[in-house]
């Protein structure tokens, strides 16, 4: 979108010049107290700084533009639960329902936790396990850059897409944001959902 999409205004009247990212921090820490946002680069932090929410910690790729594979390796390390979830920053209707969910699901073994939607794996909403942190450095030696490449390589528990209607029925969950005709349509529907509310 020729923008950072961190960065991108929460389209909603109630949202009161809320960043995507300071949304989706604030939804986070609302349900775990460790949240952190990892930065492609240095100069990508230093932007996010001025929009981070207090009680996130922010981390820097160990190695610059490696792709999200790098981001996802840099903030496994730096986290200390055994458990993590990974959010793209472009969720802005991400449900707290369904990220509690997740949060709350047993672990089983060191399997990843994958949402299926359209029988497409939803990497960048799903619970990793820190153990996992060899496998990504191997894969990263092999100049490999995105995480869907992990599936080949670790154990997964899918999440079939009937369990997560019954925690957002719409799944718009997993709606993210690449075009400005998704910024449309995004403002299209949190228009409709506020009219819907005001009613």
């Amino acid at each position: 979108m020729g923008y950072d999409k961190a960065l991108l205004p929460l389209p909603a009247a109630e949202a009161k010049d809320q960043t995507f990212l300071g949304h989706l921090v604030c939804l986070a820490l609302a349900h775990t107290p460790e949240v952190l946002v990892v930065a492609r680069d240095q100069r990508t932090a230093a932007l996010y700084t001025e929009h981070l929410p207090p009680g996130a910690r922010l981390v820097v790729d160990l190695v610059p533009d490696q792709g999200p594979l790098m981001g996802l390796y840099s903030g496994l390390l730096a986290v200390h639960a055994p458990q993590t979830i990974v959010l793209a920053v472009d969720l802005p209707l991400l449900s707290p329902r369904l990220l509690a969910w997740l949060l709350s699901l047993p672990v089983q073994d060191e399997s990843l936790c994958v949402p299926l939607v359209d029988q497409r794996p939803q990497v960048l909403l799903a619970r990793y396990p820190r153990s996992l942190l060899n496998s990504i450095a191997r894969l990263l030696a092999e100049g490999r850059r995105n995480p869907r490449s992990l599936l080949e390589v670790a154990p997964v528990r899918w999440l079939p897409e009937e369990e997560l209607r019954s925690l957002d029925p719409e799944l718009h969950s997993f709606l993210n944001v690449n075009t400005p005709q998704d910024w449309q349509a995004l403002e299209k529907l949190l228009s409709t959902r506020s009219q819907s509310l005001h009613r």
